[in-house]
């Protein structure tokens, strides 16, 4: 299974602050990835971890037009978290939710709002390595 997250938008929505990363479980135990340069290898517990947060049942069940409902009643400036789930029989699914959406998520697939929870921390990271680039 491999996690791709972008996370876009925002309170002020520049280009350069858009992260587009990657969970690729196939690097023993797991590694994250982002266009910029950012890597981190994950510890094993934590690989299994973020797995376990994603349910591929639920999760490609999810119907996007009605997250977009949600998405669309809350504030603007957000940021907007673009999920995509590829399995390694070639199935993929993505949804676009909000990062104020965890307890919705939660309700729909267990695990998931904890996962947007855990990317949040991950985009923290990421932006971290990034100030420390300049």
């Amino acid at each position: 299974m491999r996690i791709e997250f972008v996370r876009s938008g925002g309170p002020a929505a520049f280009p350069g602050m858009v992260m587009d990363a990657t969970v690729d479980f196939a690097a023993n135990p797991g590694r994250v990835s982002e266009k910029g340069g950012y890597t981190r290898d994950l510890a094993s517990q934590e690989a299994q971890d973020v797995q376990k947060l994603i349910d591929p049942t639920l999760f490609f069940r999810i119907n996007n037009k009605d997250l977009a409902k949600k998405r669309e009643s809350g504030p603007r400036d957000l940021y907007q978290y673009d999920i995509a789930v590829h399995m390694d029989d070639g199935r993929t699914h993505s949804i676009t939710v909000s990062d104020m959406m965890g307890e919705t998520l939660e309700g729909i697939s267990p695990g998931l709002g904890k996962f947007l929870d855990w990317a949040k921390q991950e985009c923290q990271r990421i932006t971290n390595y990034k100030v420390g680039q300049r």
